[in-house]
C-alpha cells in the first residue's frame, strides 16, 4: 500500500511539475504602463477638487449637498484625468535584443568617473552611456503607442512636452522590465 501511495505522489507531482512548466511557457514578457497627461488644467482641475473636498469634509455636515456635491466633483476629476492622460506601455524585448541595446551604448570614461562619484567606490563602473542610452531604451521597450521613436521621444524631451521628470519615470520602467525581477513574495 505504502508502494502504491508513493507512486500516486509521484504521478500528481510530474503532473504538477507539467502544469508548472506551462504555466511558465505561457507567461507574458514584463510590463509597465507610465501614464502622462496631455492638459495640464484637467489635473489642476482634479488637484482643486480635492482640496475642496477635504474643507467640505472638515466643515460641511454629511447631509449637507455641498459635501455630496465636492465629493462627485472630484469622481467627474478623476475620470477626465483618466480620459485625458496617454499611457506609454513599455515591455520587455528579449535579453538578447536588450544586451544588444547596451552594447550599442558602452559607456564613457565620464560615465565611469560619475558612478564612481555617487558611489564612493574608485572602482565602480558604468554600465551604459548616460547621454544615449536611456532615450534609446525607452524607444526600444515602447510597445504603445506603437511607432514611438528614438527621434520623436528626443523631440518630445527637447521641446519640453516630456519633462526631465518624465523621462526619467519611463527610462526607470525601461529599466524594470528588463532588470526587474517578479519573484512572488510568498511570506515565510
Amino acid at each position: 500500500m505504502a508502494a502504491t501511495a508513493t507512486a500516486a505522489r509521484e504521478k500528481a507531482a510530474a503532473a504538477g511539475d507539467a502544469d508548472a512548466l506551462n504555466r511558465l511557457r505561457s507567461r507574458r514578457p514584463a510590463e509597465r504602463s507610465v501614464w502622462l497627461q496631455v492638459d495640464d488644467a484637467v489635473q489642476s482641475e482634479l488637484d482643486e477638487a480635492i482640496a475642496d473636498e477635504r474643507t467640505a469634509k472638515f466643515t460641511l455636515s454629511e447631509d449637507d449637498p455641498r459635501r455630496a456635491a465636492a465629493i462627485e466633483r472630484v469622481a467627474a476629476a478623476r475620470v477626465a484625468v483618466r480620459a485625458d492622460a496617454v499611457g506609454v506601455v513599455l515591455r520587455n524585448q528579449g535579453r538578447r535584443a536588450y544586451r544588444a541595446l547596451l552594447d550599442a551604448h558602452p559607456p564613457r570614461d565620464e560615465d565611469h568617473q560619475r558612478a564612481q562619484r555617487q558611489t564612493g567606490n574608485a572602482s565602480a563602473r558604468a554600465e551604459f552611456n548616460v547621454e544615449t542610452f536611456p532615450i534609446a531604451l525607452i524607444a526600444f521597450a515602447v510597445a504603445e503607442p506603437a511607432g514611438l521613436t528614438e527621434s520623436e521621444l528626443t523631440d518630445l524631451i527637447d521641446d519640453g512636452r516630456v519633462s526631465e521628470g518624465e523621462a526619467d519615470q519611463l527610462f526607470t520602467a525601461a529599466l524594470q522590465v528588463h532588470q526587474g525581477s517578479r519573484v512572488a513574495d510568498l511570506g515565510k
